[in-house]
């Protein structure tokens, strides 16, 4: 019987110590058919619609519909001339519902749409943008359009592109400086490039008002913006150097930005051993990720209090430009190409 026992206990040891242990998520390459010329691996955006995902390369506007599989080219439509195309300038994509936007960086055409099915684009700007701007940022009420032309100013449309119309009353000179919108329920907020300052528009744009600012960073500019719930916006405010010197840092206001309060524990750039240049911002029910400048990609689920890396799988922690949450899986665009990360189900 004692030796049953034991046979049976011996038994039970080998089976645990041979039972599979689950890994840790990591980052994977997802780059098959994506192109970069000159060996250019600087996707600078990425956007959403369903089950597809859009990437942004040096070598255009790609489109994946399983997961990051494989990418298809959706250049058609795209200016184009002797002194190259629209489709390598692209800026920015942004969706809304079933309409896809993509905004041009130098580009002769400034806002293009997605049509015919989502095979080719069309431009829509109907010459009432400035040409040759950077589109920074594309965001919606609506069905309305907002459009960002970086040292132009912020522009409406409610009829598809059809007209444009200026919303700058009251940004001032700001106006030109204006670089990311965000829109927090009835309320939208323009960050200032060229110095650490949030405005707030309460009537759709046709009126902006400078926000206290209060615990803002004197200098800097704004980065990147991102809201969260029905009260929180997060600012990203850069210094002079993107190599992490200087103001820089993540801020937050739960009061429309009469206040804001850094939270910044856990952030660090060992490169530089400061806070890193925060990127970008995703944010998905009560967990922030925040990509960085040469610091990979770092995670909160406390409003920001703290943050955790979650880098298993990059190399040398990439410098991030752009996240995107498909399903359970977040798209990251790197210095390496396009990366996936999948959530614990």
């Amino acid at each position: 019987m004692k030796k049953l026992i034991f046979s049976l206990f011996l038994l039970t040891i080998i089976l645990a110590g041979c039972k599979k242990t689950s890994s840790s998520p990591e980052w994977t390459t997802v780059n098959n058919g994506l192109a970069f010329p000159n060996g250019i691996y600087l996707p600078s955006t990425l956007a959403v619609q369903g089950t597809n995902v859009y990437a942004v390369t040096p070598g255009g506007v790609y489109l994946s519909t399983n997961k990051g599989s494989s990418w298809a080219t959706i250049n058609k439509g795209f200016y184009s001339d002797q002194y190259g195309s629209d489709s390598t300038n692209i800026s920015t994509i942004a969706v809304n519902g079933n309409r896809v936007y993509a905004g041009t960086n130098n580009g002769t055409n400034v806002i293009y749409l997605l049509s015919n099915n989502g095979t080719s684009w069309t431009a829509i700007d109907n010459g009432f943008l400035p040409f040759y701007d950077n589109v920074s940022s594309i965001v919606f009420v609506g069905s309305n359009v907002y459009a960002v032309v970086f040292e132009g100013g912020v522009f409406e449309t409610s009829n598809n592109g059809t007209s444009w119309a200026g919303v700058n009353n009251g940004l001032g000179d700001d106006s030109l400086s204006v670089f990311k919108l965000a829109v927090l329920g009835n309320n939208m907020f323009a960050g200032i490039y060229g110095g650490a300052s949030v405005y707030l528009s309460t009537n759709n744009g046709a009126n902006w008002t400078a926000t206290a600012n209060s615990g803002l960073p004197a200098k800097g500019y704004v980065n990147t913006m991102a809201v969260q719930g029905n009260n929180n916006i997060y600012v990203s405010i850069c210094g002079t150097n993107t190599f992490g010197k200087g103001t820089i840092g993540l801020y937050l206001s739960n009061n429309n930005g009469s206040s804001w309060t850094a939270v910044n524990n856990g952030f660090l750039n060992s490169y530089t051993n400061a806070i890193p240049v925060i990127t970008t911002l995703l944010v998905n029910g009560n967990n922030i990720y925040a990509g960085t400048h040469y610091a990979g990609v770092f995670l909160s689920t406390n409003n920001g209090n703290s943050w955790s890396p979650m880098n298993n799988g990059f190399v040398n922690n990439n410098a991030v430009f752009s996240l995107v949450l498909q399903g359970n899986n977040i798209f990251a665009s790197t210095e390496e190409g396009v990366s996936i990360y999948p959530l614990a189900q």
